[in-house]
């Protein structure tokens, strides 16, 4: 799967209280930048971040923890 299909495939799940968290970061003109750099598995640094923190975001909601 390609970064872009993987990027798409994880926004989908985004909730709209997810994406009002992390609205102020995934606009700021320096994370954006990191679509510039990749990651493992042949992803940005900037793809890898919300995969990251969007799974962190359902676990730390289901567990009950701050997840802002």
């Amino acid at each position: 799967m390609n970064e872009l299909n993987k990027l798409e495939k994880i926004q989908k799940k985004f909730s709209e209280e997810y994406k009002n968290i992390i609205n102020i970061i995934v606009e700021n003109d320096e994370f954006i930048k990191r679509k510039e750099y990749h990651h493992h598995e042949n992803v940005s640094v900037y793809t890898h971040s919300l995969i990251v923190s969007y799974y962190s975001y359902k676990v730390a909601k289901k567990l009950g923890l701050d997840y802002k």
